[in-house]
């Protein structure tokens, strides 16, 4: 008599390395979308905080310039740009109950994952989020709630500090004007520093 041939198949061992295996392949799968979704939402809240860069700028060029001058500081010692969140002299934007609307008024505000912006009134509780920061409160203190972004700005007199502005500087100013530079940040609270998003706009007088 032959042997009998073993029937084709797997054993209960092959099956259950298999599940595993797929299990694995679908957690790496999930987090990979899971991870995909945050990118997503992280540019969209980048996109909105650069916004409102781009709305303080465009509001800062129709702003006289008689008017700005009054809040001009000389140069730190350290860079602006190399200086902690909320720290002096930054100062939180300014803003105006009469303007309500533009996002280039006021230094508190709510973004939502789809880039939706609500500008925050200081002293106010706001209705829909019911968040209240007092008047003046510095970007960066802990009475500002976490995932709120604040904008702060500050004029120094003279060209931002680089390898080339010091003798651009004096070129300007033998020429009988004055270089000032005007700098806006944008931070999150409870973000690091460096990922708060700066620009800076530079003029003559």
């Amino acid at each position: 008599m032959s042997a009998r041939k073993p029937e084709g198949g797997f054993t209960l061992l092959e099956v259950l390395i298999a599940l595993v295996v797929l299990g694995i392949a679908g957690m790496e799968a999930v987090a990979g979308l899971s991870a995909a979704e945050q990118c997503i939402k992280t540019g969209q809240l980048r996109q909105a905080a650069m916004a409102l860069l781009d709305a303080k700028a465009q509001r800062y060029l129709l702003t006289d310039r008689s008017a700005l001058l009054s809040s001009v500081v000389p140069l730190p010692a350290t860079s602006p740009d190399q200086l902690a969140v909320g720290r002096l002299p930054w100062v939180p934007d300014s803003y105006s109950a009469g303007v309500q609307g533009d996002l280039g008024n006021g230094p508190y505000f709510v973004i939502k994952p789809n880039g939706f912006i609500t500008a925050l009134q200081p002293g106010t509780p706001d209705p829909a989020t019911h968040i209240n920061i007092p008047v003046g409160t510095a970007c960066g203190s802990s009475l500002i709630p976490p995932g709120v972004y604040c904008r702060e700005v500050l004029l120094t007199q003279g060209l931002p500090p680089t390898s080339a502005s010091t003798a651009l500087n004096q070129k300007i100013v033998s020429a009988g004007g004055t270089a000032y530079t005007y700098w806006i940040r944008i931070s999150r609270s409870g973000a690091p520093d460096s990922v708060a998003l700066l620009q800076r706009e530079v003029f003559t007088q």
